[in-house]
């Protein structure tokens, strides 16, 4: 969050989101889209709609691994 004053008073002018995700098999274009949405329509982007939101979404992507053998499905 960056605090600045304004005016007489201090405002928070914007808030930069970090999230490092390890998700088994998703799309990088998938992942990044759901990111955003859930920026988009989280509690915080309502509560400050003028505040600049900044996200930076890594994603960490793994096979999934099959019940019987542990080995990766595909």
């Amino acid at each position: 969050m960056s605090l600045k004053n304004v005016g007489e008073a201090f405002r928070i002018t914007k808030i930069h989101i970090e999230t490092d995700a390890k998700v088994a098999d998703i799309d990088s274009r998938v992942f990044h889209e759901q990111a955003e949405a859930a920026k988009k329509n989280c509690p915080v982007s309502a509560a400050f709609p003028g505040t600049k939101i900044a996200l930076d979404a890594k994603l960490t992507t793994w096979p999934t691994r099959s019940l019987d053998h542990g080995a990766p499905i595909g």
